[in-house]
């Protein structure tokens, strides 16, 4: 309200500054907006050209180019896991077990590595492993590591671990802790061979020795899968979802971040760990954690 001989009072200054701040913000907004989209319409044209090229360009070099430009339009971007695993089955599509290199896996595994930072929802994803070759996921646990990826909520997995390698070492008391807490037949298939090259001892099975830091190997090969029930208790398997939320401690997934893609995270974060950790001391500080007294984001001795 302005009355004759004033100026606009001073709740009116503040409310035109606000709005201005707000133009200036949409502003800028748009501009980045408009950016981005002609960005990745740029990328959408290269990668178009590079297709559809038939001469002069090896399929090595095309399958290169192409993940520079997927890693060039998602540096800035977060997404799911299903939408790497898309991601991963669309270059597949195009360019099959291309390798860039004998040991470190084809370009599918490039993509992965280069967008695993990018991915909002760790726990789910096993759905990027389910899509690549073996050969791929081995290498891919081994550039990006085992527990940065290995989901105690979810351990229904076949696996050959190294007991000489920390992190699997770590991985394999996990599934042997599980084993023994959780009901029923939960370990179908479980091998162990001191070396390679050599026969699976006859006959083995988990022992109560593996459950003390002493007693775990710490070299040769151990091999299991996993078994939860399928959620309907079959083989009289339950899972302990208490002391799986706990285990995520050990590994980078966040239990507060398990929850519906839809959902809010909490407003209170929680630390399962801590409680399973004062009624299991023992288990915590001697086997999981040697030397650990205290839960944060712990890491395995």
């Amino acid at each position: 309200m302005e009355m004759e001989g004033y100026g606009p009072s001073a709740d009116e200054e503040i409310s035109q500054d606000e709005l201005s701040l707000a133009e200036v913000e949409a502003t800028e907004g748009n501009h980045q907006l408009m950016m981005r989209q002609k960005k990745i319409k740029e990328i959408k044209h290269r990668l178009q050209t590079l297709l559809t090229t038939k001469r002069g360009v090896s399929k090595h070099a095309k399958a290169s180019r192409f993940v520079e430009a997927i890693e060039e339009a998602f540096q800035q971007l977060w997404i799911l896991s299903r939408h790497l695993a898309l991601l991963v089955q669309l270059f597949q599509k195009h360019f099959a077990e291309t390798s860039k290199t004998p040991y470190f896996g084809s370009y599918c595994a490039d993509i992965v590595v280069l967008l695993f930072s990018r991915v909002v929802d760790l726990h789910n994803f096993e759905c990027v492993l389910e899509v690549l070759s073996a050969r791929d996921c081995a290498c891919v646990h081994c550039r990006i590591g085992h527990l940065n990826i290995f989901n105690p909520m979810k351990p229904d997995v076949t696996m050959e671990l190294d007991m000489n390698r920390r992190e699997e070492r770590v991985v394999a008391k996990i599934i042997v802790y599980l084993s023994v807490d959780e009901p029923g037949i939960n370990l179908n298939y479980k091998r162990f061979q001191w070396k390679r090259e050599l026969d699976p001892i006859p006959g083995w099975d988990v022992t109560e020795p593996w459950m003390t830091e002493e007693g775990m190997p710490d070299h040769g090969k151990f091999a299991f899968t996993y078994y939860s029930g399928e959620g309907k208790n079959k083989n009289g398997c339950k899972p302990n979802l208490m002391l799986r939320r706990a285990l995520c401690h050990l590994v980078l997934i966040d239990e507060n971040e398990i929850i519906d893609e839809d959902d809010m995270l909490p407003d209170e974060l929680v630390c399962t760990a801590e409680t399973h950790l004062e009624q299991n001391r023992q288990v915590w500080t001697t086997y999981l954690v040697p030397g650990c007294d205290k839960v944060g984001r712990m890491t395995p001795a």
